[in-house]
């Protein structure tokens, strides 16, 4: 006896295919759970007898005993599965291992613990705008520059005058000094839908507002630094580097360039702003092998149709040095330039903070065929080994046979004041000198200078953080003495109170008029912004007290901060804050560097 089955009305392919595959795949799963336990064997092997060819939508027939048995198989099969898959949900140790909970943290219906407002996690770090007297008009007007007159000869003549005789007529000099107006500004934009997602969190606006006069701030602290306007009209007090000057090239012994090659170099010198130690300051992003100098820039100005073209902080490119050929045992090359602080005419000029070699290894070189191969902080650099030219910029590229030094939109700042007018000495990678009694020699010939050339002293000692940690080592170093110039005493009870990590703080100078003591303390501070290798003399307290000045440098102001909300051209709100101002400097001459510091 038989029994007949068939299939009911006409199938819906897709949406059977769709169901076969869900089920196989769930059905994968249970198969695999039960492989790994031995007494579910049975019940897979059970399974495996039921797979049939579903892919065949016609009429079969099954014999009724077949039939029933394998009918009570099928619901053995589905009770098992079914009574481990409620332990499951029960039991986190069922025996099929099935175990799975309808809603888990994995789902994600989590509530996000989102702390609010946004975090700026970032430095501000701006002591001297901070600290240097930000002061407005005192006249009518500004005008577009600051003004003003000094004596700095007495006009003294011998005061001994004979009996009933007058004596002689003295004529004081006068001195003229001007600072030209410049404007400082940023330019931020908040979408309205940027407004309105940050709404229960941040304020987008008002978070854009500040950072905006964040950056405002650490622009302006930059170029209180190291802005430099350039020369040639009343009101620009910086400097031009002008065209480099020629490397001398010199054979080294070692190295792996070819032998029987040709070399020869330029170089191109760096400011400080165009080649700023970090990414919150200067022109443009530090300069780098491999992404080449950019001597000049241009952007667009916002709303106005109009375009900015900015320098980018580098001399001409130099004149081709000596070229000398490789042979024997001299595979290297070096190719040095010297400051005008120690050699005078020919020398590189003050406010020089970085050198980008050029090579080529032609026959007859160029500066087309003259490769960038380095970025030093030193006025000297050595090839070792051949060049490399892939994806390396040529010294015949675009704007570097220009002077681009100066930015007539800065003002110059306090560095640039030194270089033009100060106290200027150049190490080319040498180490500071250690006296005896914890004293070093180069401090020692600046303060001095300080002393007999202006009757004054400094104030502050800052220093890039490597040069500042040079300081301090060359100091204990104590003349290089076998004991130091220190000694610590320790009674019994502070025996486990001994910190490691001694700090010089300061600097004791004997250059003091004013002092009880006849010396004072000069401190040393770090300042991020300062060129590496780097000690810059600063001078605050007014060293002539019948001087009749404020301050020894100030901020003359033709107007501080103020913001525009621009009007609204697309759906998105448009801000900038700017301050027109210049820095005044009474004293720059009161003010040096010592740079080129080699780490001690």
């Amino acid at each position: 006896m038989s029994t007949r089955v068939s299939s009911i009305g006409a199938p819906d392919n897709a949406m059977h295919n769709k169901l076969c595959l869900i089920n196989e795949q769930y059905l994968g799963k249970v198969k695999a759970a039960m492989a790994k336990k031995a007494e579910f064997k049975p019940v897979l092997t059970d399974i495996d007898s039921f797979v049939r060819d579903v892919s065949k939508q016609r009429r079969w027939v099954v014999y009724d005993d077949a039939a029933h048995k394998e009918q009570d198989k099928r619901e053995a099969a589905a009770k098992t599965i079914l009574s481990q898959m409620m332990n499951g949900i029960w039991s986190p140790s069922a025996p099929l291992g099935m175990s799975k909970a309808g809603v888990t943290t994995s789902l994600g219906y989590n509530f996000i613990d989102l702390r609010g407002p946004a975090a700026l996690l970032y430095p501000v770090n701006t002591p001297f705008r901070d600290q240097i007297a930000r002061t407005g008009a005192v006249n009518a007007g500004t005008g577009t520059m600051a003004q003003w007159k000094a004596t700095r000869n007495v006009g003294s003549q011998y005061a001994g005058v004979p009996e009933g005789q007058r004596a002689q007529v003295a004529t004081p000099d006068e001195n003229n000094y001007a600072a030209s107006y410049k404007a400082l500004g940023v330019e931020r934009n908040v979408t309205v839908e940027a407004e309105w997602a940050g709404e229960g969190f941040t304020g987008n606006l008002a978070d854009e507002h500040l950072r905006g006069l964040q950056e405002l701030w650490l622009q302006e602290e930059g170029i209180l630094l190291l802005g430099n306007d350039g020369t040639g009209s009343l009101g620009q007090n910086g400097f031009q580097l002008g065209t480099a000057p020629a490397p001398v090239a010199a054979l080294v012994t070692g190295g792996s360039i070819t032998t029987s090659t040709l070399v020869t170099g330029y170089v191109v010198l760096l400011t400080g702003m165009g080649n700023p130690s970090n990414a919150q300051y200067g022109y443009q992003a530090a300069p780098s092998v491999t992404s080449g100098l950019t001597p000049s820039y241009t952007v667009n100005a916002p709303g106005t149709g109009t375009s900015i073209t900015y320098a980018g902080g580098m001399s001409a490119v130099s004149a081709a040095s000596n070229s000398v050929t490789t042979t024997g045992g001299t595979l290297s090359v070096s190719f040095t330039v010297q400051p005008a602080s120690s050699i005078g005419s020919g020398g590189y000029p003050n406010g020089t903070f970085g050198f980008a070699w050029f090579v080529s290894v032609n026959g007859s070189p160029t500066t087309s065929n003259a490769y960038l191969q380095a970025i030093t902080q030193f006025g000297t650099y050595t090839q070792t080994t051949n060049i490399t030219t892939a994806s390396r910029q040529v010294a015949s590229a675009t704007g570097l046979s220009t002077d681009n030094s100066a930015q007539p939109t800065d003002f110059t700042g306090l560095i640039s004041w030194a270089a033009k007018s100060g106290y200027w000495k150049d190490l080319q990678g040498a180490q500071l000198t250690s006296l005896q009694g914890g004293q070093c020699a180069e401090l020692e010939t600046a303060l001095e200078y300080f002393f007999t050339s202006f009757q004054a002293g400094v104030d502050a000692i800052w220093g890039s953080a490597d040069a500042i940690t040079s300081l301090q080592r060359t100091i204990l170093k104590n003349g290089g003495q076998t004991a130091s110039g220190y000694q610590v005493f320790m009674t019994r009870d502070n025996q486990n109170n001994i910190l490691g990590g001694m700090i010089v703080p300061g600097y004791q100078s004997r250059y003091a008029v004013d002092s009880p003591m006849g010396a004072n303390i000069i401190p040393f501070k770090i300042h991020p912004m300062i060129p590496p290798g780097t000690l810059y003399f600063d001078i605050i307290k007014n060293p002539y007290p019948m001087a009749r000045i404020p301050a020894t440098r100030e901020v003359f102001l033709m107007r501080d901060y103020y913001g525009y909300e621009w009007p609204a051209i697309n759906r998105a709100w448009s801000f900038g804050t700017y301050a027109n101002q210049t820095l005044a400097h009474y004293t720059p001459w009161l003010t040096g560097c010592i740079t080129g510091i080699g780490l001690t």
